[in-house]
């Protein structure tokens, strides 16, 4: 049988936590130190000592025994126990708070993100209490939590880091790191834009216009560039480029205002002329020919029905 060790502290978990606390806890730690997810030459001996705690702890029997022997060695309790004290009167024994299931979220953030540490606390006690949780380390702060007896509630502090690093910090038993990287610059692209034209510089109303723009790679790389067209249209498309070639992107757009509208790509910018419609002479010839094609349909129906009624 391996040396005692602490339990409690292995699954990070209060001594008096509940049996779903204790699963909670060691289904975290499972997750996150299994041998297939950590790739340290530790992983497996760690593993195991997180199995080994949690069999005892979630058996009501070794969790007994093993908790006996925690207190000795806490020296809350001397190694022959003197007979139990009688229960205190219901609404007489102090309240009781103790803290479970410590959460740092995320682990890894950038500069100028948030960080939430947050740890629940149960009122084990028969009164309403309070709590002030404090957390220490490379950050602090402090939160009262107040919980009718039996209830559970998470105390979170959030806090959001001015410097690059790893940090830790602690609330209670408990301790936990985070780290701190850089945030992460706009995607860099060789891609270039030239020849930028507009089909038709003036259109009438719910007229087809096509925006035009030539994308080039100018690097040695493959590269990828999302084009976006704005002002009072608003499209985009994304082109991936050899280095050295080239291609036509063209937006097509359905003027529906009447007035000088602005269109932009990139440094480009253009404008367009929208008008209202206009009937030409053609048009005129068309719809005439089409009434007379359709009266000369119409008017023998007509007549027909009225000389034979």
């Amino acid at each position: 049988m391996p040396d005692w060790e602490d339990y409690y502290k292995i699954l990070q978990v209060d001594p008096s936590a509940e049996p779903e606390v204790i699963d909670a806890a060691y289904k975290k730690l499972a997750q996150k130190y299994h041998p297939d997810k950590d790739k340290s030459a530790q992983a497996t001996e760690h593993m195991k000592r997180i199995n080994r705690a949690h069999d005892v702890l979630s058996d009501p029997a070794q969790r007994r025994d093993y908790h006996q022997e925690w207190l000795r060695r806490q020296g809350k309790q001397p190694p022959s126990s003197p007979p139990a004290a009688p229960p205190q009167p219901a609404g007489q024994r102090p309240a009781e708070i103790v803290l479970s299931s410590f959460f740092i979220s995320p682990e890894n953030v950038q500069l100028g993100g948030s960080v939430n540490i947050s740890v629940m606390a149960i009122n084990n006690g028969v009164i309403t209490a309070s709590k002030t949780i404090a957390m220490t380390g490379d950050f602090t702060g402090s939160q009262t939590i107040t919980l009718k007896p039996g209830a559970k509630g998470i105390a979170k502090l959030t806090i959001t880091p001015k410097t690059i690093g790893n940090f830790n910090v602690s609330i209670g038993p408990f301790a936990g790191s985070f780290s701190v990287t850089a945030p992460r610059g706009p995607s860099q692209t060789n891609i270039v834009l030239s020849n930028f034209s507009i089909s038709s510089e003036q259109t009438q109303l719910y007229g087809r216009v096509r925006v035009a723009v030539t994308a080039t790679n100018k690097g040695d790389t493959a590269s990828s560039m999302r084009i976006s067209m704005t002002g009072d249209f608003s499209q985009s498309r994304t082109v991936t480029l050899r280095p050295g070639a080239s291609t036509v992107v063209r937006f097509i757009i359905i003027p529906k205002a009447i007035g000088t509208l602005n269109v932009s790509i990139g440094q480009f910018t253009g404008t367009l002329s929208v008008s209202e419609p206009k009937v030409s002479p053609r048009d005129l010839v068309f719809l005439l020919i089409l009434v007379v094609a359709l009266l000369a349909i119409v008017l023998p129906i007509v007549f027909f029905g009225i000389f034979h009624k």
